[in-house]
């Protein structure tokens, strides 16, 4: 009775977590404009789901009731790996900065056709299990067929999902260790995000451990259990985010900032406070507005942070990855987003002014190279979609 109750609880948060994926990857494709990284990370939530129902539900359920999706979260065990490599990459490789949202701008790496190899065996390997009917799928998985070929294809089924697991494992290792997450472990000062980054590694590893057990266990129970503790750090890390804005991002930055330092700890920054350099230099972007200044010069802004200007230049390029025009430019910009929207019976020229541009013509080709469409044509249609929100609402 007691194992009966613990197997249903389990259900439940699997099932609710399973929801939450599918509204997620939802709202990941109802984001406008409609990114890659976006389109990624719904496939991703989608991914979570169908392993959570698979795991859940059971073998049988999911052959009775869903037989075209039973297992097929397996393949995609073998894309983890390609994307950590990937993520790392991009996370590592120097990248642009937009103030547009207060922080570093994400670049997303996509995996080579050559890191995929596996992961396209195993998809081939699969599509016979898809296309097998319910009934078949489960005399197979209950060595009840008689066929000698389905019963090195079951053998074979199995050991994909085991070695699939290892695999996420390892990739979870791998990036631990190139990110040098292990350094948190280290840190003293009281912080509730180097807490929970710590506990979400203990989590990671545990899963890991108790995923390979439930392989080899056939307990319905069991696997929800283990199935359940999962969705709960997906809970977890769903909530955290809203307890703590921009935790992922903060910690990105955070590791971003870190390899930069000791890439760049012998160059011509090597005797800088680079962190307190970087938050002199926002400050002074963004609270004393110099952006604006129409005369800001590399030179000027140097004197200003009371730095060479070799220096500044290097700590533009080698840290945050973006040369001095660009930072200046995208600062700009995105000052003169939030103004034309918020200021609408101002002048776009007025406004190009207003945020250090010296003509229409410079302001209207920067403004569509990083927005993606001219300053006219942006005010227009953001404008017109806030004017039809209360409509709708009425």
């Amino acid at each position: 009775m007691y194992l009966d109750f613990i197997s249903f609880l389990s259900l439940i948060i699997t099932l609710a977590a399973a929801g939450l994926m599918i509204l997620m990857a939802l709202g990941q494709l109802m984001i406008r404009p409609l990114s890659k990284g976006r389109v990624m990370g719904a496939v991703l939530f989608v991914w979570v789901s169908i392993f959570l129902l698979n795991i859940g539900l059971g073998r049988r359920w999911m052959i009775g009731h869903l037989p075209y999706l039973y297992a097929t979260q397996v393949p995609f065990y073998f894309l983890v790996g390609p994307l950590m490599k990937a993520y790392v990459k991009g996370l590592l490789s120097p990248r642009l900065v937009g103030p547009t949202y207060g922080k570093l701008q994400s670049t997303l790496a996509l995996p080579g056709i050559r890191q995929l190899w596996l992961f396209s065996l195993i998809i081939i390997f699969y599509i016979p299990l898809v296309l097998m009917s319910g009934e078949t799928k489960l005399a197979m998985l209950e060595q009840r067929t008689g066929s000698l070929y389905l019963s090195w294809y079951q053998f074979v089924l199995v050991w994909c999902g085991v070695f699939g697991l290892l695999s996420v494992t390892f990739a979870f290792l791998k990036l631990y260790f190139d990110l040098k997450i292990y350094q948190f472990f280290r840190k003293t000062e009281k912080s509730p995000t180097l807490w929970h980054l710590r506990i979400l590694l203990l989590w990671i590893a545990l899963m890991a451990v108790l995923g390979l057990f439930a392989i080899y266990n056939d307990e319905l129970a069991v696997r929800r259990f283990v199935v359940s503790l999962v969705a709960l750090g997906i809970l977890w890390l769903y909530l955290l985010d809203f307890r703590y804005p921009g935790f992922f991002h903060q910690l990105e930055h955070q590791f971003r900032i870190q390899q930069s330092l000791e890439r760049y700890s012998k160059s011509k920054i090597g005797n800088l406070d680079i962190a307190k350099t970087l938050t002199a230099l926002e400050k002074v972007m963004v609270e004393q507005r110099m952006y604006a200044d129409e005369e800001l010069s590399l030179h000027k802004l140097a004197g200003i942070l009371d730095i060479r200007p070799g220096q500044l230049s290097e700590l533009l390029n080698s840290v945050l990855g973006v040369d001095f025009r660009k930072y200046l430019t995208d600062y700009r910009v995105a000052a003169a987003r939030q103004m034309l929207l918020a200021e609408e019976d101002r002048s776009i020229l007025a406004i190009a002014y207003s945020v250090g541009f010296n003509s229409k013509t410079s302001f209207n080709r920067n403004f569509k190279a990083i927005v993606g469409e001219p300053p006219a044509e942006f005010r227009a249609r953001r404008l017109h979609q806030v004017k039809i929100k209360p409509e709708l609402a009425s």
